[in-house]
């Protein structure tokens, strides 16, 4: 089975709890984690040691073999990182609500 590859942003608490069922499930790939905080990246390497770590969200919407995006960052910056997503071809899982 080929394994979905996705890339999270926001690595808080909800974005580790998100990272670790993603990285626990059989039907995920997790490519990159980033996140603004670099202490924030550096303990999501525990939960995700294979993954891309990066500051910068521009490293998933270029990367072709990134299918999805799980935005589990601040709720006002979730709407313009969906349309940045669904512009670069990408799926979407965002963890609620959105905010302008």
């Amino acid at each position: 089975m080929n394994r979905i590859k996705i890339g999270i942003i926001g690595l808080g608490r909800m974005g580790r709890k998100h990272l670790q069922e993603l990285v626990a499930s059989e039907y995920w790939e997790v490519k990159y984690t980033c996140d603004i905080n670099p202490e924030k990246i550096k303990a999501s390497h525990e939960i995700a040691p294979e993954a891309i770590f990066t500051t910068d969200e521009r490293d998933l919407w270029n990367d072709p073999e990134v299918e999805c995006v799980g935005l589990f960052a601040l709720a006002d910056t979730r709407a313009s990182r969906i349309e940045k997503a669904v512009k670069a071809g990408k799926h979407v899982i965002c963890e609620k609500p959105l905010a302008y």
